[in-house]
């Protein structure tokens, strides 16, 4: 299951495990240690997905889990408290992983305007996760309608960036919440940027959900390796995910507790400028305004209350620094 309460970040471990199901075990492990939320593999017949004359087709081909390893590799990582998903992409395929109940069916940028199976993994009622890099609005538009077609209610748009990696200034990540709003969908972003700074930025504009590929090793050659962060930096990641959100907060002027009690005293009050007799009616050179003492009670008038103030008659005597309020002035409502 996918927990929603926080940004959901997932470890895209894809098959930077090539094809060993031990070095998956243990990024399943490392994954958690480093606090995703998800682990995400890469599910591809490439027999039926890859023209053999295709760069992917080798690749792909010699990484292959079989179905009983990614039973295993699901099971291990819900043991862990994580949610586990892949990306299948032809039927048959679809239908075996579907049966390993996983937490959701996902979408990749190059599957996405392949709308027959947009259709099809919606129609297997799980939440769909779908990842928009290289698409154009009617591309997504196209996808949304299948998806819909097909019976999906739980939908997750990733704004993404089809490079690898993808410069900062090709990011865009103006269009996270684009997708939301455009879609009425939970927006996300799947992360082929170097480093960490999108994915905490990526939260700033309203990402419910961070996929960043993950490595044991990023010096390994081919796969993903180089683009991805390992165990310790996407640990790192992971904490300042966790500290953006605390400082995105919620629209409006909110205050906590601590700052109401800064405002109490910070903020500058009406005072008298010398001892005033009761029943004298104030002049512009009686009445400034000060940052009171931190001990005094609430309820100065304000400094916007300055022009109001001036000609009203005080109610008894003030000493010089008294803090004005409205008892202190005759008729003052």
């Amino acid at each position: 299951m996918i927990h929603r309460s926080h940004c959901v970040v997932v470890a895209e471990i894809g098959i930077n495990h090539e094809g060993s199901v031990e070095t998956c075990a243990e990024m399943v492990a490392q994954a958690a240690w480093a606090g995703a939320d998800a682990i995400k593999l890469q599910t591809v017949d490439a027999d039926i997905s890859y023209d053999k004359n295709s760069p992917s087709y080798t690749l792909f081909k010699r990484s292959a889990l079989t179905p009983e390893e990614t039973a295993q590799i699901f099971q291990q990582s819900r043991r862990l408290g994580m949610a586990a998903f892949t990306t299948a992409v032809d039927p048959v395929t679809i239908d075996w992983v579907d049966r390993l109940d996983p937490d959701a069916h996902k979408v990749s940028s190059g599957l996405l305007t392949t709308t027959p199976i947009v259709h099809y993994l919606a129609s297997k009622g799980r939440p769909l996760i779908m990842s928009t890099g290289m698409s154009t609005e009617d591309d997504i538009q196209d996808a949304m309608e299948a998806a819909r077609a097909g019976g999906a209610t739980d939908i997750t748009l990733l704004h993404c960036t089809s490079l690898y990696p993808a410069a900062p200034e090709l990011l865009n990540l103006s269009s996270i919440p684009w997708l939301a709003d455009r879609w009425n969908v939970r927006p996300g972003f799947s992360d082929h940027s170097l480093g960490d700074e999108a994915a905490m930025l990526a939260v700033v504009f309203g990402a419910t959900m961070v996929e960043k590929h993950f490595t044991l090793d990023v010096t390994r050659p081919d796969f993903d390796h180089h683009l991805s962060l390992d165990p310790i930096a996407f640990k790192e990641m992971v904490r300042k995910i966790r500290v953006a959100e605390k400082m995105v907060g919620t629209p409006g002027r909110v205050m906590s507790d601590a700052e109401l009690e800064m405002r109490r005293w910070a903020h500058r009050v009406l005072v008298v400028t010398r001892d005033i007799d009761a029943h004298t009616a104030l002049l512009d050179s009686d009445v400034t305004y000060r940052r009171p003492a931190k001990d005094v009670e609430p309820g100065g008038l304000p400094p916007k209350e300055l022009r109001r103030v001036i000609g009203c008659c005080v109610s008894q005597f003030l000493t010089a620094g008294t803090v004005l309020r409205p008892e202190h002035l005759e008729g003052w409502k």
